[in-house]
């Protein structure tokens, strides 16, 4: 099944510990996926940005499979299309950033 998996933070305050919101998202993600075959994985994942350790983790658990793409969001919210590049050119395994405005960076 060809599908993608569009995971949000949440919109109130989780009590996560010591760990931070991108840890708790990714245990999440990963937690979701476990339970799925390999043919009924999403095969992107659209996610907020967590910083650039947590998208690391993320675009390191199944890298040959799932493709970690950044949710945009509302415009004046949403950082411009040179911040973020910036922020996430020590990532390589980042491909994708989706916005409202741009609808795809190539990060290599």
């Amino acid at each position: 099944m060809d599908h993608f998996l569009e995971v949000f933070n949440p919109a109130f305050t989780i009590n996560t510990g010591d760990a931070d919101i991108g840890t708790y998202i990714n245990d999440s993600i990963v937690r979701c996926l476990a339970g799925l075959e390999r043919l009924e994985r999403p095969l992107f994942l659209k996610i907020q940005y967590n910083g650039a350790r947590a998208m690391a983790e993320l675009a390191e658990f199944d890298p040959t499979n799932l493709v970690v793409g950044i949710l945009g969001g509302v415009l004046e919210q949403q950082e411009t299309h040179l911040s973020l590049s910036n922020k996430l050119a020590d990532l390589e395994h980042v491909l994708l950033y989706l916005g409202e405005k741009f609808t795809k960076l190539r990060i290599l």
